[in-house]
Protein backbone atom coordinates (compact mmCIF):
# COMPACT_ATOMS: atom_id res chain seq x y z
CA UNK A 1 0.00 0.00 0.00
CA UNK A 2 2.99 2.53 0.85
CA UNK A 3 5.81 2.79 -1.43
CA UNK A 4 8.14 2.29 1.29
CA UNK A 5 8.48 -1.63 1.72
CA UNK A 6 9.86 -0.06 5.47
CA UNK A 7 6.71 1.30 6.37
CA UNK A 8 5.10 -0.28 9.56
CA UNK A 9 1.21 0.50 8.45
CA UNK A 10 -0.58 0.66 12.00
CA UNK A 11 -4.91 0.04 11.41
CA UNK A 12 -6.45 3.77 12.68
CA UNK A 13 -7.79 2.29 15.82
CA UNK A 14 -4.42 1.31 16.92
CA UNK A 15 -3.34 5.03 15.88
CA UNK A 16 -5.68 7.02 16.97
CA UNK A 17 -5.47 7.67 21.10
CA UNK A 18 -1.97 8.71 19.74
CA UNK A 19 -3.12 11.91 17.54
CA UNK A 20 -4.71 15.23 18.49
CA UNK A 21 -8.20 15.02 18.34
CA UNK A 22 -11.25 17.28 18.00
CA UNK A 23 -14.53 17.56 19.47
CA UNK A 24 -17.01 15.55 16.71
CA UNK A 25 -20.33 17.61 17.33
CA UNK A 26 -17.96 20.36 15.64
CA UNK A 27 -17.64 18.90 12.14
CA UNK A 28 -20.64 17.07 11.32
CA UNK A 29 -21.37 16.74 7.24
CA UNK A 30 -25.23 17.15 7.06
CA UNK A 31 -26.44 16.04 10.22
CA UNK A 32 -23.48 13.10 9.80
CA UNK A 33 -21.31 12.92 12.91
CA UNK A 34 -18.11 10.81 12.61
CA UNK A 35 -16.99 8.42 15.10
CA UNK A 36 -13.79 10.29 15.48
CA UNK A 37 -11.90 14.09 13.91
CA UNK A 38 -8.43 14.17 14.40
CA UNK A 39 -5.75 16.95 13.67
CA UNK A 40 -2.75 15.69 12.25
CA UNK A 41 0.31 18.21 12.84
CA UNK A 42 2.45 16.84 10.25
CA UNK A 43 2.50 15.48 6.73
CA UNK A 44 3.65 12.29 7.99
CA UNK A 45 1.51 12.32 10.85
CA UNK A 46 -1.71 12.49 8.02
CA UNK A 47 -0.16 9.62 5.94
CA UNK A 48 -0.37 7.67 9.18
CA UNK A 49 -3.53 8.73 9.49
CA UNK A 50 -4.99 8.10 6.06
CA UNK A 51 -3.33 4.53 5.39
CA UNK A 52 -5.17 3.74 9.09
CA UNK A 53 -8.31 5.09 7.85
CA UNK A 54 -7.65 2.55 4.74
CA UNK A 55 -6.28 -0.57 6.51
CA UNK A 56 -9.95 -0.47 8.64
CA UNK A 57 -11.40 0.38 5.62
CA UNK A 58 -13.22 3.08 7.06
CA UNK A 59 -14.30 6.17 5.10
CA UNK A 60 -12.87 9.76 6.06
CA UNK A 61 -13.70 13.85 5.43
CA UNK A 62 -11.30 16.01 5.07
CA UNK A 63 -11.79 19.35 6.61
CA UNK A 64 -9.98 23.30 6.99
CA UNK A 65 -11.97 25.93 8.03
CA UNK A 66 -15.33 24.62 7.33
CA UNK A 67 -16.43 27.61 5.65
CA UNK A 68 -17.31 25.46 2.41
CA UNK A 69 -18.74 22.36 3.77
CA UNK A 70 -22.33 22.93 2.81
CA UNK A 71 -21.24 21.74 -0.81
CA UNK A 72 -21.98 18.76 -1.52
CA UNK A 73 -24.08 15.51 -1.54
CA UNK A 74 -24.49 13.94 1.99
CA UNK A 75 -21.31 11.62 2.08
CA UNK A 76 -22.38 7.79 1.94
CA UNK A 77 -20.40 7.26 4.90
CA UNK A 78 -18.56 9.15 7.31
CA UNK A 79 -16.30 7.50 10.14
CA UNK A 80 -13.55 10.17 10.63
CA UNK A 81 -13.34 13.63 10.24
CA UNK A 82 -9.56 14.58 9.49
CA UNK A 83 -8.71 18.57 9.98
CA UNK A 84 -6.56 19.82 8.30
CA UNK A 85 -5.89 23.06 9.83
CA UNK A 86 -2.22 22.36 11.83
CA UNK A 87 -0.55 21.37 8.34
CA UNK A 88 -0.34 25.24 7.73
CA UNK A 89 3.13 26.44 6.84
CA UNK A 90 4.29 28.76 4.40
CA UNK A 91 6.85 26.84 2.45
CA UNK A 92 8.30 28.73 0.62
CA UNK A 93 7.71 32.77 -0.47
CA UNK A 94 9.35 34.61 -3.46
CA UNK A 95 8.23 38.38 -3.39
CA UNK A 96 10.41 38.98 -6.60
CA UNK A 97 8.80 36.18 -8.16
CA UNK A 98 5.80 36.84 -7.07
CA UNK A 99 4.92 32.89 -6.15
CA UNK A 100 4.63 31.49 -3.05
CA UNK A 101 3.97 27.65 -1.75
CA UNK A 102 1.81 26.78 0.98
CA UNK A 103 0.42 24.27 3.27
CA UNK A 104 -3.34 23.46 2.63
CA UNK A 105 -4.09 24.64 6.13
CA UNK A 106 -3.33 27.96 5.64
CA UNK A 107 -6.26 30.63 6.27
CA UNK A 108 -6.85 32.75 2.88
CA UNK A 109 -6.78 36.54 5.98
CA UNK A 110 -3.26 35.48 7.27
CA UNK A 111 -1.86 35.07 3.79
CA UNK A 112 -2.90 38.05 2.63
CA UNK A 113 -1.85 39.83 5.89
CA UNK A 114 1.84 38.78 4.94
CA UNK A 115 1.47 38.81 1.59
CA UNK A 116 -0.10 42.84 2.07
CA UNK A 117 3.79 43.34 3.88
CA UNK A 118 5.01 43.06 0.71
CA UNK A 119 2.80 45.37 -0.94
CA UNK A 120 0.91 41.79 -2.77
CA UNK A 121 -1.84 39.90 -2.35
CA UNK A 122 -3.79 36.47 -3.30
CA UNK A 123 -6.92 38.01 -4.91
CA UNK A 124 -9.28 35.05 -3.95
CA UNK A 125 -12.88 35.26 -2.17
CA UNK A 126 -14.14 33.99 0.66
CA UNK A 127 -17.21 34.75 2.54
CA UNK A 128 -15.01 34.55 5.97
CA UNK A 129 -10.92 34.95 5.11
CA UNK A 130 -9.98 34.55 8.58
CA UNK A 131 -11.69 31.11 8.64
CA UNK A 132 -11.23 29.80 5.15
CA UNK A 133 -8.39 27.58 4.29
CA UNK A 134 -6.30 27.90 0.87
CA UNK A 135 -6.51 24.21 0.69
CA UNK A 136 -10.69 23.83 1.01
CA UNK A 137 -11.33 26.48 -1.03
CA UNK A 138 -9.42 24.89 -4.00
CA UNK A 139 -11.21 21.61 -3.20
CA UNK A 140 -14.49 22.73 -3.68
CA UNK A 141 -13.95 25.00 -6.19
CA UNK A 142 -14.66 28.30 -5.28
CA UNK A 143 -14.55 31.44 -7.24
CA UNK A 144 -16.28 34.71 -6.24
CA UNK A 145 -16.89 38.65 -8.08
CA UNK A 146 -12.89 39.44 -8.45
CA UNK A 147 -12.73 36.70 -10.96
CA UNK A 148 -13.56 38.84 -13.22
CA UNK A 149 -10.46 40.67 -12.61
CA UNK A 150 -8.04 38.22 -11.84
CA UNK A 151 -9.49 34.90 -12.90
CA UNK A 152 -10.61 31.86 -10.86
CA UNK A 153 -8.43 30.68 -8.23
CA UNK A 154 -7.41 27.63 -10.33
CA UNK A 155 -6.05 29.76 -12.71
CA UNK A 156 -3.39 31.25 -9.81
CA UNK A 157 -2.33 27.32 -8.84
CA UNK A 158 0.60 26.44 -10.48
CA UNK A 159 1.79 23.99 -8.63
CA UNK A 160 0.16 21.20 -6.03
CA UNK A 161 0.75 18.22 -3.69
CA UNK A 162 -1.50 15.70 -2.95
CA UNK A 163 -1.23 12.86 -0.42
CA UNK A 164 -3.10 9.11 -2.44
CA UNK A 165 -4.94 6.69 0.38
CA UNK A 166 -1.98 4.58 1.02
CA UNK A 167 -0.06 7.93 2.34
CA UNK A 168 1.89 8.90 -0.59
CA UNK A 169 2.38 12.41 -2.20
CA UNK A 170 2.50 12.94 -5.36
CA UNK A 171 3.67 16.40 -6.68
CA UNK A 172 2.19 17.49 -10.13
CA UNK A 173 3.27 21.41 -11.69
CA UNK A 174 6.13 23.57 -10.01
CA UNK A 175 7.13 26.72 -8.23
CA UNK A 176 7.15 29.16 -11.90
CA UNK A 177 4.84 30.47 -13.77
CA UNK A 178 5.64 28.97 -16.92
CA UNK A 179 5.19 25.52 -16.32
CA UNK A 180 4.73 22.34 -18.54
CA UNK A 181 3.61 19.46 -17.40
CA UNK A 182 2.24 16.54 -18.77
CA UNK A 183 -0.68 16.25 -16.31
CA UNK A 184 -3.00 18.87 -14.99
CA UNK A 185 -3.27 17.80 -11.62
CA UNK A 186 -4.16 20.83 -10.05
CA UNK A 187 -7.51 21.23 -12.34
CA UNK A 188 -8.19 17.69 -11.31
CA UNK A 189 -8.32 18.18 -7.34
CA UNK A 190 -9.58 21.27 -8.23
CA UNK A 191 -13.57 21.34 -6.90
CA UNK A 192 -13.40 17.46 -6.25
CA UNK A 193 -13.96 17.84 -2.65
CA UNK A 194 -10.97 15.56 -1.19
CA UNK A 195 -12.66 12.86 -3.10
CA UNK A 196 -9.50 11.84 -5.37
CA UNK A 197 -7.04 12.62 -2.91
CA UNK A 198 -5.99 14.92 0.39
CA UNK A 199 -4.64 18.47 -1.17
CA UNK A 200 -1.51 19.11 1.13
CA UNK A 201 0.34 22.17 -0.61
CA UNK A 202 0.07 24.02 -3.67
CA UNK A 203 2.01 26.56 -5.25
CA UNK A 204 0.34 29.83 -6.30
CA UNK A 205 1.18 33.06 -8.36
CA UNK A 206 0.58 36.18 -6.74
CA UNK A 207 -0.07 39.76 -8.09
CA UNK A 208 0.81 43.66 -6.60
CA UNK A 209 -1.61 45.09 -4.62
CA UNK A 210 -4.05 47.49 -5.61
CA UNK A 211 -3.19 50.62 -4.34
CA UNK A 212 -6.38 52.01 -3.98
CA UNK A 213 -9.86 50.99 -4.91
CA UNK A 214 -13.69 52.29 -4.93
CA UNK A 215 -17.12 50.89 -5.34
CA UNK A 216 -19.82 52.45 -7.71
CA UNK A 217 -23.39 50.98 -6.27
CA UNK A 218 -26.35 52.29 -8.60
CA UNK A 219 -30.00 51.62 -7.56
CA UNK A 220 -32.77 50.67 -10.45
CA UNK A 221 -36.09 50.55 -10.24
CA UNK A 222 -36.14 47.15 -12.44
CA UNK A 223 -33.71 44.11 -13.02
CA UNK A 224 -34.12 45.19 -17.00
CA UNK A 225 -32.74 48.57 -16.00
CA UNK A 226 -29.81 47.04 -13.59
CA UNK A 227 -28.68 44.18 -16.59
CA UNK A 228 -28.19 46.84 -19.38
CA UNK A 229 -26.14 49.06 -17.04
CA UNK A 230 -24.10 46.20 -15.99
CA UNK A 231 -23.33 44.65 -19.59
CA UNK A 232 -22.99 48.47 -20.81
CA UNK A 233 -20.03 48.18 -17.78
CA UNK A 234 -18.29 45.34 -19.24
CA UNK A 235 -18.48 45.92 -22.60
CA UNK A 236 -17.12 49.10 -22.12
CA UNK A 237 -13.32 47.91 -21.29
CA UNK A 238 -13.17 50.05 -17.81
CA UNK A 239 -11.17 47.01 -16.73
CA UNK A 240 -13.13 46.95 -13.41
CA UNK A 241 -12.23 43.68 -11.28
CA UNK A 242 -15.81 42.85 -10.28
CA UNK A 243 -19.35 43.05 -11.23
CA UNK A 244 -22.55 41.95 -9.04
CA UNK A 245 -26.45 42.90 -9.32
CA UNK A 246 -28.45 42.22 -6.37
CA UNK A 247 -32.28 42.20 -6.34
CA UNK A 248 -33.80 44.63 -3.37
CA UNK A 249 -34.04 41.74 -0.84
CA UNK A 250 -30.46 41.20 -1.22
CA UNK A 251 -29.54 44.68 -1.54
CA UNK A 252 -30.91 45.44 1.52
CA UNK A 253 -28.85 42.60 3.03
CA UNK A 254 -25.53 43.69 1.88
CA UNK A 255 -26.28 47.82 2.53
CA UNK A 256 -28.77 47.99 5.54
CA UNK A 257 -30.56 49.88 3.23
CA UNK A 258 -34.53 50.20 3.94
CA UNK A 259 -34.75 51.20 -0.06
CA UNK A 260 -36.09 48.08 -2.24
CA UNK A 261 -34.36 48.64 -5.76
CA UNK A 262 -32.19 46.18 -7.47
CA UNK A 263 -28.40 47.46 -7.21
CA UNK A 264 -25.25 47.20 -9.72
CA UNK A 265 -22.03 46.94 -7.33
CA UNK A 266 -19.08 47.72 -9.59
CA UNK A 267 -15.35 46.98 -8.02
CA UNK A 268 -12.46 49.18 -9.20
CA UNK A 269 -9.41 49.06 -7.87
CA UNK A 270 -5.79 50.87 -9.65
CA UNK A 271 -3.63 53.71 -8.49
CA UNK A 272 -5.30 56.49 -6.05
CA UNK A 273 -5.51 58.66 -9.20
CA UNK A 274 -6.17 56.28 -12.27
CA UNK A 275 -8.94 54.96 -9.88
CA UNK A 276 -11.15 57.79 -9.07
CA UNK A 277 -11.14 58.52 -13.03
CA UNK A 278 -12.33 54.96 -13.19
CA UNK A 279 -14.67 55.49 -10.53
CA UNK A 280 -16.22 58.28 -12.78
CA UNK A 281 -16.50 56.36 -15.90
CA UNK A 282 -18.54 53.79 -14.59
CA UNK A 283 -20.94 56.56 -12.68
CA UNK A 284 -21.59 57.80 -16.55
CA UNK A 285 -22.23 54.13 -17.38
CA UNK A 286 -24.43 53.18 -14.85
CA UNK A 287 -26.40 56.70 -14.32
CA UNK A 288 -28.86 56.54 -17.06
CA UNK A 289 -31.47 54.86 -15.52
CA UNK A 290 -30.21 54.84 -12.04
CA UNK A 291 -32.69 56.64 -9.15
CA UNK A 292 -29.10 56.74 -7.51
CA UNK A 293 -25.80 56.47 -7.58
CA UNK A 294 -23.17 56.58 -5.43
CA UNK A 295 -19.51 56.25 -4.89
CA UNK A 296 -17.29 54.20 -1.54
CA UNK A 297 -14.56 56.37 -2.09
CA UNK A 298 -12.56 55.48 0.53
CA UNK A 299 -10.52 51.54 0.21
CA UNK A 300 -11.62 50.46 3.78
CA UNK A 301 -15.44 51.52 2.73
CA UNK A 302 -14.78 49.40 -0.59
CA UNK A 303 -13.38 46.44 1.08
CA UNK A 304 -16.39 46.13 3.58
CA UNK A 305 -18.93 46.48 0.67
CA UNK A 306 -17.34 43.41 -0.75
CA UNK A 307 -17.11 41.38 2.37
CA UNK A 308 -21.00 41.91 3.11
CA UNK A 309 -21.70 41.24 -0.56
CA UNK A 310 -19.54 38.04 -0.35
CA UNK A 311 -22.03 36.21 2.01
CA UNK A 312 -23.96 35.47 -0.78
CA UNK A 313 -21.05 33.48 -1.34
CA UNK A 314 -21.10 31.47 2.00
CA UNK A 315 -21.07 27.83 1.76
CA UNK A 316 -20.80 26.82 5.53
CA UNK A 317 -23.83 24.08 6.28
CA UNK A 318 -27.30 25.69 6.45
CA UNK A 319 -29.53 25.31 8.55
CA UNK A 320 -32.43 28.17 7.95
CA UNK A 321 -31.75 28.91 3.89
CA UNK A 322 -31.31 26.89 1.54
CA UNK A 323 -28.37 28.51 -1.21
CA UNK A 324 -28.27 27.69 -5.26
CA UNK A 325 -26.45 28.17 -7.76
CA UNK A 326 -26.52 28.87 -11.13
CA UNK A 327 -24.11 28.63 -13.71
CA UNK A 328 -25.21 30.69 -17.30
CA UNK A 329 -23.58 33.58 -19.36
CA UNK A 330 -23.75 37.50 -18.75
CA UNK A 331 -25.75 37.33 -21.62
CA UNK A 332 -28.22 35.16 -20.06
CA UNK A 333 -28.10 35.98 -16.57
CA UNK A 334 -31.65 38.41 -17.34
CA UNK A 335 -33.23 35.87 -18.10
CA UNK A 336 -31.94 33.48 -15.79
CA UNK A 337 -32.81 35.59 -12.75
CA UNK A 338 -36.33 35.82 -13.91
CA UNK A 339 -36.95 32.45 -14.20
CA UNK A 340 -35.60 31.77 -10.74
CA UNK A 341 -38.00 34.18 -9.58
CA UNK A 342 -40.79 33.26 -11.39
CA UNK A 343 -39.86 29.84 -9.95
CA UNK A 344 -39.83 30.93 -6.39
CA UNK A 345 -42.49 33.18 -6.49
CA UNK A 346 -44.31 31.97 -3.40
CA UNK A 347 -41.54 31.97 -1.16
CA UNK A 348 -40.51 34.97 1.31
CA UNK A 349 -36.89 37.14 1.45
CA UNK A 350 -35.53 35.52 -1.78
CA UNK A 351 -32.47 37.15 -2.72
CA UNK A 352 -30.46 36.87 -6.03
CA UNK A 353 -26.97 37.90 -6.42
CA UNK A 354 -25.95 37.98 -10.90
CA UNK A 355 -22.11 37.76 -10.63
CA UNK A 356 -21.57 39.29 -14.01
CA UNK A 357 -17.92 38.43 -14.02
CA UNK A 358 -18.56 34.63 -13.24
CA UNK A 359 -21.63 34.19 -15.29
CA UNK A 360 -23.03 32.81 -12.13
CA UNK A 361 -26.53 33.63 -9.75
CA UNK A 362 -25.98 33.13 -6.77
CA UNK A 363 -30.14 32.40 -4.78
CA UNK A 364 -30.70 32.37 -1.42
CA UNK A 365 -33.96 31.64 0.71
CA UNK A 366 -35.79 30.48 3.47
CA UNK A 367 -35.39 26.33 3.82
CA UNK A 368 -39.40 26.63 5.42
CA UNK A 369 -40.37 27.75 1.97
CA UNK A 370 -40.02 24.20 0.57
CA UNK A 371 -40.77 21.06 2.20
CA UNK A 372 -39.08 17.17 1.16
CA UNK A 373 -41.94 16.20 -1.13
CA UNK A 374 -41.80 19.87 -2.92
CA UNK A 375 -37.81 20.56 -3.53
CA UNK A 376 -36.67 17.90 -6.17
CA UNK A 377 -39.72 19.60 -8.11
CA UNK A 378 -38.81 23.00 -7.01
CA UNK A 379 -34.82 22.22 -8.08
CA UNK A 380 -35.64 20.52 -11.78
CA UNK A 381 -37.33 23.67 -12.51
CA UNK A 382 -34.53 25.98 -11.25
CA UNK A 383 -32.21 23.34 -13.27
CA UNK A 384 -33.74 24.55 -16.44
CA UNK A 385 -32.90 28.36 -15.46
CA UNK A 386 -29.25 28.14 -16.69
CA UNK A 387 -26.85 26.00 -17.95
CA UNK A 388 -26.03 23.98 -14.14
CA UNK A 389 -26.83 23.33 -11.08
CA UNK A 390 -25.83 23.25 -7.51
CA UNK A 391 -27.40 23.41 -4.32
CA UNK A 392 -24.60 25.22 -2.38
CA UNK A 393 -26.13 24.71 1.01
CA UNK A 394 -28.99 23.07 2.20
CA UNK A 395 -30.89 21.26 5.63
CA UNK A 396 -29.94 17.95 5.09
CA UNK A 397 -33.48 16.73 5.12
CA UNK A 398 -33.73 18.84 1.53
CA UNK A 399 -30.56 17.25 0.16
CA UNK A 400 -31.35 14.14 0.78
CA UNK A 401 -34.99 14.40 -1.06
CA UNK A 402 -33.14 15.39 -4.62
CA UNK A 403 -31.34 12.69 -6.38
CA UNK A 404 -28.08 14.91 -6.90
CA UNK A 405 -27.11 18.69 -5.07
CA UNK A 406 -24.99 19.10 -8.52
CA UNK A 407 -27.73 18.29 -10.97
CA UNK A 408 -27.76 15.90 -13.75
CA UNK A 409 -25.12 13.31 -14.42
CA UNK A 410 -23.05 15.31 -16.81
CA UNK A 411 -21.79 13.65 -20.03
CA UNK A 412 -18.66 11.84 -19.85
CA UNK A 413 -19.18 10.56 -16.45
CA UNK A 414 -17.90 7.30 -17.35
CA UNK A 415 -14.54 9.01 -17.22
CA UNK A 416 -15.19 10.48 -13.48
CA UNK A 417 -16.02 6.61 -12.49
CA UNK A 418 -12.81 5.81 -14.06
CA UNK A 419 -10.80 8.52 -11.90
CA UNK A 420 -12.50 7.34 -8.60
CA UNK A 421 -11.87 3.99 -9.21
CA UNK A 422 -7.94 4.62 -10.15
CA UNK A 423 -7.06 7.32 -7.36
CA UNK A 424 -9.66 6.36 -4.60
CA UNK A 425 -10.78 2.31 -4.82
CA UNK A 426 -12.12 1.88 -1.81
CA UNK A 427 -14.20 4.35 -1.74
CA UNK A 428 -12.53 5.94 1.71
CA UNK A 429 -12.25 9.69 0.49
CA UNK A 430 -15.50 12.11 0.82
CA UNK A 431 -17.82 9.17 -0.45
CA UNK A 432 -20.93 9.84 -2.17
CA UNK A 433 -20.26 13.40 -1.76
CA UNK A 434 -19.42 14.45 -5.34
CA UNK A 435 -21.18 14.75 -8.61
CA UNK A 436 -23.25 11.42 -9.52
CA UNK A 437 -22.57 10.61 -5.60
CA UNK A 438 -19.79 9.00 -6.34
Amino acid sequence: MSSDADTVIRTFSELVDELPQRETGEYLVDSIQPGHVVRPESVDQLAEVIRGVRADRLAAVPWGGGTQMGVGNPPARYDVGIDLSAINDVLRYDADDMTMSVQAGCRLADLNQMLGEHRQVLPVDAALPERATIGGLTAVGSSGPRRLGYGPLRDLIIGMSVMSTDGVVTKGGGQVVKNVTGFDMMRLHHGALGSLGIIVSMNLKIIPKPQSERTVIALFDSLDDADQAAREVLQSQLGVTALVVTNPEATREATDSARSNWAISVRCEAPPSAVVRQAERVQEYVASNAQDVTTEDSTDASQERWNRIGKALEQRPAQEDVSIRLGSTASKLRATAGSVAHTLAGAEDVRLTLDYGSGLLYTRFPARAVNESEFQVVFDQLSGAGDHITVSTAPANLKQSIQDVFGATPAGFSALESLKETFDPDRILSPGRTIGKL
